[in-house]
Protein backbone atom coordinates (compact mmCIF):
# COMPACT_ATOMS: atom_id res chain seq x y z
CA UNK A 1 0.00 0.00 0.00
CA UNK A 2 1.59 3.20 -1.16
CA UNK A 3 0.38 5.69 2.27
CA UNK A 4 1.90 3.30 4.65
CA UNK A 5 5.02 4.19 6.33
CA UNK A 6 7.98 2.62 5.67
CA UNK A 7 8.03 0.85 8.82
CA UNK A 8 4.72 -0.61 9.35
CA UNK A 9 5.08 -3.97 10.96
CA UNK A 10 7.16 -7.16 10.52
CA UNK A 11 10.64 -8.70 12.05
CA UNK A 12 12.36 -5.76 14.41
CA UNK A 13 15.40 -6.21 16.24
CA UNK A 14 19.15 -6.60 16.72
CA UNK A 15 21.87 -8.40 15.03
CA UNK A 16 24.80 -8.75 17.11
CA UNK A 17 27.91 -7.79 15.11
CA UNK A 18 29.11 -11.50 16.17
CA UNK A 19 26.07 -12.24 14.50
CA UNK A 20 27.82 -12.62 10.80
CA UNK A 21 30.04 -15.13 12.02
CA UNK A 22 27.10 -17.09 12.94
CA UNK A 23 25.99 -17.53 9.87
CA UNK A 24 29.08 -18.65 8.36
CA UNK A 25 29.16 -21.30 10.58
CA UNK A 26 31.80 -19.87 12.90
CA UNK A 27 31.88 -20.41 16.62
CA UNK A 28 30.19 -17.25 19.13
CA UNK A 29 32.97 -15.68 20.92
CA UNK A 30 33.25 -16.61 24.67
CA UNK A 31 34.73 -15.33 27.71
CA UNK A 32 35.85 -11.63 27.60
CA UNK A 33 34.76 -11.05 23.59
CA UNK A 34 31.21 -12.06 23.94
CA UNK A 35 29.09 -9.71 23.75
CA UNK A 36 25.86 -9.02 26.17
CA UNK A 37 22.74 -10.49 25.38
CA UNK A 38 21.91 -13.03 23.17
CA UNK A 39 23.11 -12.49 19.23
CA UNK A 40 20.02 -12.13 17.45
CA UNK A 41 16.63 -10.73 18.90
CA UNK A 42 13.60 -10.19 16.63
CA UNK A 43 10.38 -9.51 17.75
CA UNK A 44 7.45 -10.13 15.18
CA UNK A 45 5.18 -6.74 15.00
CA UNK A 46 1.87 -6.59 13.95
CA UNK A 47 1.06 -3.71 15.41
CA UNK A 48 2.51 0.05 14.96
CA UNK A 49 2.53 3.50 15.90
CA UNK A 50 4.20 5.73 13.11
CA UNK A 51 5.12 9.60 13.79
CA UNK A 52 5.97 11.48 10.95
CA UNK A 53 8.46 14.29 12.27
CA UNK A 54 8.32 16.50 9.47
CA UNK A 55 4.72 15.99 8.47
CA UNK A 56 3.57 15.90 12.11
CA UNK A 57 1.29 13.22 11.22
CA UNK A 58 0.36 9.88 13.10
CA UNK A 59 -0.18 6.42 11.47
CA UNK A 60 -1.61 3.48 13.10
CA UNK A 61 -1.32 0.03 11.83
CA UNK A 62 -2.29 -3.17 12.42
CA UNK A 63 -1.73 -6.06 10.47
CA UNK A 64 -5.05 -8.66 10.54
CA UNK A 65 -5.67 -12.10 8.74
CA UNK A 66 -7.12 -11.31 5.33
CA UNK A 67 -10.40 -13.37 5.94
CA UNK A 68 -12.53 -12.14 8.54
CA UNK A 69 -10.11 -9.17 10.15
CA UNK A 70 -11.44 -6.15 9.15
CA UNK A 71 -12.97 -5.48 12.46
CA UNK A 72 -10.24 -7.26 14.78
CA UNK A 73 -8.08 -4.38 12.99
CA UNK A 74 -10.71 -1.54 13.54
CA UNK A 75 -10.41 -2.12 17.33
CA UNK A 76 -6.45 -2.65 17.57
CA UNK A 77 -6.41 0.52 15.48
CA UNK A 78 -8.66 2.38 18.41
CA UNK A 79 -7.21 0.62 21.70
CA UNK A 80 -4.07 2.21 20.34
CA UNK A 81 -5.53 5.51 19.72
CA UNK A 82 -6.98 5.67 23.21
CA UNK A 83 -3.98 4.66 24.70
CA UNK A 84 -2.00 7.88 23.09
CA UNK A 85 -4.69 9.70 24.13
CA UNK A 86 -4.35 9.09 27.67
CA UNK A 87 -0.72 9.36 27.37
CA UNK A 88 0.74 11.68 29.49
CA UNK A 89 3.80 13.95 28.29
CA UNK A 90 7.53 13.03 30.18
CA UNK A 91 8.50 15.36 32.42
CA UNK A 92 11.74 17.35 31.53
CA UNK A 93 15.13 15.29 31.81
CA UNK A 94 17.28 16.49 34.73
CA UNK A 95 20.95 17.85 34.95
CA UNK A 96 23.23 15.83 32.41
CA UNK A 97 25.51 13.48 33.40
CA UNK A 98 29.58 15.24 33.36
CA UNK A 99 32.43 12.94 32.20
CA UNK A 100 34.22 13.28 35.51
CA UNK A 101 31.54 11.55 37.09
CA UNK A 102 30.80 8.94 34.11
CA UNK A 103 33.72 6.18 34.53
CA UNK A 104 34.20 4.36 31.28
CA UNK A 105 35.41 0.98 31.44
CA UNK A 106 37.13 -0.66 27.86
CA UNK A 107 36.85 -4.79 27.91
CA UNK A 108 40.65 -5.11 27.23
CA UNK A 109 43.81 -2.43 27.94
CA UNK A 110 45.48 -0.29 25.17
CA UNK A 111 48.43 -2.42 25.16
CA UNK A 112 46.59 -5.67 24.38
CA UNK A 113 44.54 -3.90 21.53
CA UNK A 114 47.94 -2.54 20.45
CA UNK A 115 48.84 -6.41 20.31
CA UNK A 116 45.79 -7.19 18.34
CA UNK A 117 46.96 -4.60 15.91
CA UNK A 118 50.19 -6.20 15.50
CA UNK A 119 48.91 -9.60 15.03
CA UNK A 120 45.92 -8.59 12.54
CA UNK A 121 49.08 -6.55 10.50
CA UNK A 122 50.93 -9.80 10.74
CA UNK A 123 48.30 -12.06 9.46
CA UNK A 124 47.28 -9.72 6.72
CA UNK A 125 50.88 -9.71 5.36
CA UNK A 126 51.20 -13.29 5.32
CA UNK A 127 48.10 -13.44 3.27
CA UNK A 128 45.65 -15.20 5.92
CA UNK A 129 42.82 -12.36 5.58
CA UNK A 130 42.77 -9.13 3.70
CA UNK A 131 41.39 -6.87 5.92
CA UNK A 132 39.69 -6.70 9.73
CA UNK A 133 37.87 -4.37 12.38
CA UNK A 134 38.97 -4.18 15.59
CA UNK A 135 37.23 -2.84 18.21
CA UNK A 136 36.79 -2.12 21.67
CA UNK A 137 33.65 -1.48 24.06
CA UNK A 138 33.39 0.27 26.61
CA UNK A 139 30.92 0.23 29.12
CA UNK A 140 29.82 2.27 32.27
CA UNK A 141 27.37 2.62 34.61
CA UNK A 142 24.46 5.51 34.14
CA UNK A 143 21.80 6.54 36.12
CA UNK A 144 19.07 6.95 33.87
CA UNK A 145 16.76 4.44 32.20
CA UNK A 146 17.30 3.96 28.25
CA UNK A 147 15.27 6.50 26.99
CA UNK A 148 16.14 9.38 29.01
CA UNK A 149 19.63 8.67 27.44
CA UNK A 150 18.32 8.21 23.95
CA UNK A 151 16.52 11.87 24.31
CA UNK A 152 19.85 13.19 25.34
CA UNK A 153 21.35 11.49 22.44
CA UNK A 154 19.04 12.72 20.14
CA UNK A 155 19.87 15.95 20.81
CA UNK A 156 23.80 15.90 21.50
CA UNK A 157 23.86 14.02 18.01
CA UNK A 158 20.99 14.30 15.40
CA UNK A 159 21.81 11.78 12.54
CA UNK A 160 19.80 10.25 9.70
CA UNK A 161 19.53 7.23 11.83
CA UNK A 162 18.42 6.74 15.10
CA UNK A 163 16.91 4.23 17.20
CA UNK A 164 15.85 3.13 20.91
CA UNK A 165 14.88 -0.45 21.39
CA UNK A 166 13.70 -2.29 24.86
CA UNK A 167 13.63 -5.67 24.90
CA UNK A 168 13.24 -8.42 27.46
CA UNK A 169 16.55 -7.76 30.18
CA UNK A 170 17.90 -5.23 27.44
CA UNK A 171 17.59 -2.01 25.77
CA UNK A 172 19.71 -0.58 23.22
CA UNK A 173 20.07 3.00 22.09
CA UNK A 174 22.09 4.51 18.99
CA UNK A 175 22.84 7.18 16.44
CA UNK A 176 24.19 6.16 13.11
CA UNK A 177 24.90 8.28 9.59
CA UNK A 178 25.62 5.16 7.99
CA UNK A 179 22.83 2.72 6.40
CA UNK A 180 24.03 -0.81 6.48
CA UNK A 181 21.55 -1.92 3.98
CA UNK A 182 18.23 -0.86 2.72
CA UNK A 183 15.70 -3.10 1.03
CA UNK A 184 12.63 -1.47 -1.11
CA UNK A 185 10.99 -3.61 -3.30
CA UNK A 186 13.16 -5.75 -5.44
CA UNK A 187 16.07 -3.11 -4.75
CA UNK A 188 18.79 -3.54 -2.31
CA UNK A 189 20.84 0.03 -1.10
CA UNK A 190 24.02 -0.15 0.73
CA UNK A 191 26.01 3.14 1.02
CA UNK A 192 28.91 2.35 3.39
CA UNK A 193 31.08 5.41 4.96
CA UNK A 194 34.63 5.75 4.00
CA UNK A 195 36.18 8.81 5.75
CA UNK A 196 34.89 11.33 8.12
CA UNK A 197 35.62 14.86 8.97
CA UNK A 198 33.95 17.63 11.47
CA UNK A 199 31.71 19.76 10.36
CA UNK A 200 33.35 23.39 9.54
CA UNK A 201 32.28 26.66 11.13
CA UNK A 202 30.24 27.66 8.19
CA UNK A 203 28.99 26.18 4.71
CA UNK A 204 32.66 27.43 3.27
CA UNK A 205 34.59 25.67 5.71
CA UNK A 206 32.09 22.35 5.21
CA UNK A 207 33.26 22.98 1.59
CA UNK A 208 36.93 22.89 1.94
CA UNK A 209 36.72 19.95 4.53
CA UNK A 210 34.75 17.98 1.20
CA UNK A 211 37.71 18.96 -0.93
CA UNK A 212 40.23 17.66 1.46
CA UNK A 213 38.21 14.53 2.41
CA UNK A 214 37.96 13.63 -1.16
CA UNK A 215 41.65 14.14 -1.69
CA UNK A 216 43.18 11.92 0.74
CA UNK A 217 44.84 9.25 -0.42
CA UNK A 218 44.21 6.48 2.71
CA UNK A 219 40.54 7.71 2.29
CA UNK A 220 40.41 6.74 -0.92
CA UNK A 221 41.65 3.69 -0.95
CA UNK A 222 39.55 2.45 1.92
CA UNK A 223 36.68 4.13 -0.36
CA UNK A 224 37.55 1.81 -2.86
CA UNK A 225 37.83 -1.09 -0.58
CA UNK A 226 34.74 -0.58 0.85
CA UNK A 227 33.15 -0.55 -2.79
CA UNK A 228 34.54 -3.66 -3.43
CA UNK A 229 33.47 -5.63 -0.42
CA UNK A 230 29.91 -4.26 -0.55
CA UNK A 231 30.11 -5.08 -4.44
CA UNK A 232 30.89 -8.40 -3.07
CA UNK A 233 28.50 -8.66 -0.69
CA UNK A 234 25.30 -7.80 -2.53
CA UNK A 235 26.41 -10.45 -5.32
CA UNK A 236 26.24 -13.39 -2.98
CA UNK A 237 22.35 -12.42 -2.68
CA UNK A 238 21.47 -10.53 -5.45
CA UNK A 239 21.04 -11.67 -9.00
CA UNK A 240 24.12 -12.25 -10.85
CA UNK A 241 24.92 -9.22 -12.92
CA UNK A 242 22.49 -6.80 -11.08
CA UNK A 243 24.91 -4.88 -8.80
CA UNK A 244 26.58 -1.85 -9.37
CA UNK A 245 27.60 1.45 -7.85
CA UNK A 246 25.66 4.31 -8.55
CA UNK A 247 27.75 6.74 -6.83
CA UNK A 248 31.14 6.94 -6.48
CA UNK A 249 33.48 9.18 -4.16
CA UNK A 250 30.57 11.88 -2.95
CA UNK A 251 30.50 13.85 -0.46
CA UNK A 252 27.54 14.61 2.42
CA UNK A 253 26.86 16.33 5.53
CA UNK A 254 24.83 15.14 8.70
CA UNK A 255 23.86 17.46 11.59
CA UNK A 256 26.32 17.79 14.20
Amino acid sequence: MPDLPTLSGGLVGMLAYEAAGLLEGHAYPQGRGRPPGAPILLLLIDRVAVFDHRLNRLCLVAHVQPDGGYREGVAAVESMADLIRKATPMPPDGPALTEGRLAVAPNFSGDMFKGSVRRTREHIAAGDIYQAVLSRRLSASAQEAGFRLYRRLRRTNPSPAMFFLRLPDLELAGSSTEPLVKVAGDRVLTRPIAGTRPRGEDPEDDRRLAVELLADPKERAEHAMLVDLAHNDLGRVCVAGSVAATELRQSRTSPG
